[in-house]
């Protein structure tokens, strides 16, 4: 199960958007996160009505014996469940694929964006998944009603932050990267001139003595 539907929910509304706006490596996750919405639905539902319950069951049996009689179904039922259970991996392959696929030139920056994106978003979620209910909600007027969609909003709030964050820190840090590189190559730049210069220097001092001699 998600850590808060509505939070799946939302997932699925953010990278929708990042597949409409031409990030087709999303794809894989908008599946997996879309798989996760169903299972979260049919979970509120069987919780609380007994007659959907009854649906979801047969339904799920339904599914289960056409599995196994088509291969098709098969097929894509294993992949649907692999990518409903391996979002944040496929999220990382994302990443993978974008620095893979970017410009020689801009492979670097691209690894250094996408790689702090990854790691703050990461950070964000385990740190919420492990205080938000204890540190956060627990301190928060709100009836029991509204904590599930209260939790789910904050959760998604923290998480796209975090990955804000981690992915400006990660484009910073690029700056600083290249901006040392050029100044090591600056400084050589200097030393070499320096030093041909002396060579210069050297060499005319050189025929100077040859001429008086």
């Amino acid at each position: 199960m998600a850590f808060s539907p509505v939070a799946t929910y939302a997932f699925v509304g953010t990278n929708y958007n990042k597949v409409a706006s031409g990030d087709w490596t999303r794809y894989p996750v908008l599946g997996g996160q879309c798989a996760n919405a169903v299972e979260s639905t049919a979970a509120v539902c069987v919780k609380n009505s007994s007659y959907l319950a009854n649906i979801f069951g047969k339904v799920s049996t339904a599914c289960d014996n056409l599995a196994k009689s088509d291969k098709v179904f098969n097929g894509v039922s294993k992949v649907v469940k692999f990518a409903k259970n391996n979002v944040n991996p496929l999220i990382v392959a994302s990443g993978v694929t974008k620095v893979a696929l970017a410009k020689k030139e801009d492979r670097e920056k691209t690894f250094y964006s996408e790689g702090g994106m990854i790691a703050g978003m990461f950070l964000g979620e385990g740190w919420m998944k492990g205080h938000l209910d204890k540190v956060v909600l627990s301190k928060l007027p709100i009836s029991k009603k509204w904590m599930p969609i209260v939790k789910g909003t904050l959760f998604v709030a923290g998480s796209l932050t975090s990955s804000a964050i981690g992915q400006k820190l990660g484009q910073m840090f690029y700056k600083n990267v290249e901006k040392s590189r050029a100044e090591k190559a600056e400084k050589l730049a200097q030393q070499v001139v320096q030093a041909t210069g002396q060579e210069k220097v050297d060499s005319q001092s050189k025929k100077s003595i040859d001429v008086k001699a």
